[in-house]
């Protein structure tokens, strides 16, 4: 008796008085002996304090589960979709789960035309029952009536039915074409099921039905935190250059150099996209001033506590902000090689909590252009000169209260994509 599983956990108990696996050899059950079997465990599944569902396809059973206080699955075996089934349906009010199923497998034809032709057929006879739309949800039926081919097709095309409009359900728990993948008896193809409700998840499948609920839950759980981490909405500015001290050499101290800035915050944006108003998001210029007011406000020998400091200033100063991650590049560090781009990417929670912090390795493949640079060691960098053609010196002009003592002249170079482009310490 499997639970159907949502993203909070088993929202309901399945029942079924008889088996309806979707193999030729299922026995037929009369309903007085599905009803004998039945009655004892309802009083025992009620007490989960979560719906029950019967899996039948007898009115007299559903009327009998009804009478109990029970809420009642409906099962179709074909396309004709019993009328008298129907009306229990309408009459008492209940959900109802309409799933697809052939008598026979037929390999040949378009599974998901099939599926599409049976579900229009049945809600026809629904509707004229009086069971309304937001009673109905839809069933595939998973290895019923199909080939391990047409069910691992139903999975994968299973955004076709949204058009129908109605919630989808996906069984696929420990059914035979996982066995066809990867041969293994029912009670090992928990990886299988868990991989095929996954997808089915992500194909529009509003209910899952499953025998493992524990381990489906965590499965679905783990990967609604690292969509959910991955499709946060965002604003953020990018190359935002700033003037600032930071480094551990005494020449980045006196002279300082340009860093620029990547910042992204994760916020949520459907409020502001439905009023159009900017109290409802996060204003750029506003980003810009609190990250360059602290970015420049004192001198930091690491540009990783300079990036902390402008995210926890960002966390701070906008509350509807749940996270933010700031990228520091420092093109003109003083390393002893030629490369593109140095820097941080740092990351911080509402919570404060660190979320990672990775140091930006230094690119360093020599350019195969004609510049050369001094054996001079790197300590001795301030007076170290790099030469590219015919470069361009200049005076640098120390920052305000240096002492005259660390005007220096020097020629900083970075690599452009073709050559080598001069820019000022």
């Amino acid at each position: 008796m499997p639970a159907k599983w949502w993203i909070r956990g088993p929202i309901s108990w399945t029942s079924g008085p008889r088996s309806t696996r979707p193999y030729g050899d299922a026995v037929a059950v009369s309903p007085e002996e599905e009803l004998s079997r039945l009655q004892p465990v309802l009083s025992v599944v009620t007490t989960f304090g979560v719906p029950v569902s019967i899996d039948t396809m007898k009115a007299k059973v559903a009327l009998a589960a009804l009478a109990a206080g029970r809420q009642h699955r409906q099962r179709r075996l074909g396309p004709a979709a019993r009328s008298d089934m129907a009306r229990v349906v309408a009459d008492h009010a209940v959900p109802v789960i309409i799933m697809h199923n052939r008598e026979a497998a037929d390999p040949s034809i378009d599974i998901m035309a099939d599926i599409a032709a049976f579900f229009s057929r049945s809600l026809e006879i629904a509707e004229r029952a009086g069971v309304t739309r937001e009673q109905i949800l839809l069933d595939p039926g998973i290895g019923f009536g199909k080939t391990p081919e047409q069910s691992i097709a139903a999975i994968g095309r299973l955004a076709e039915l949204k058009s129908f409009g109605l919630p989808l359900l996906i069984g696929a728990s420990r059914k035979r074409f996982i066995d066809k993948i990867s041969p293994a008896p029912p009670d090992r193809r928990i990886g299988g099921s868990i991989a095929s409700h996954l997808l089915a998840v992500q194909n529009g499948a509003a209910i899952v039905r499953t025998h493992d609920v524990a381990e489906t839950v965590q499965a679905f759980r783990v990967a609604a935190a690292v969509r959910e981490r991955n499709m946060s909405d965002t604003v953020f500015v990018t190359r935002l250059a700033l003037h600032a001290y930071h480094g551990v050499m005494q020449h980045e101290a006196d002279v300082g150099q340009t860093f620029t800035l990547d910042i992204v915050l994760d916020i949520d944006l459907s409020e502001a996209s439905r009023s159009d108003r900017l109290a409802h998001t996060v204003g750029y210029d506003q980003v810009v001033e609190v990250a360059s007011r602290v970015f420049c406000a004192k001198r930091y020998r690491l540009v990783e506590a300079a990036a902390g400091a402008v995210a926890d200033a960002v966390l701070e100063t906008f509350e509807q902000v749940s996270a933010v991650r700031v990228t520091v590049h420092k093109p003109h560090a003083p390393i002893a090689a030629t490369f593109d781009d140095v820097g941080v990417v740092l990351s911080r929670t509402r919570s404060g909590r660190r979320d990672g912090l990775r140091r930006c390795s230094a690119s360093a493949a020599m350019s195969a252009t004609s510049a050369t640079r001094s054996t001079a060691p790197l300590g001795s960098f301030a007076t170290d000169t790099i030469s590219a053609s015919s470069p361009a010196r200049r005076t640098i002009r120390p920052r305000p209260g240096a002492s005259k003592t660390s005007r220096r002249s020097s020629t900083c170079a970075s690599p452009a994509t073709r050559g080598w482009r001069r820019m000022p310490c």
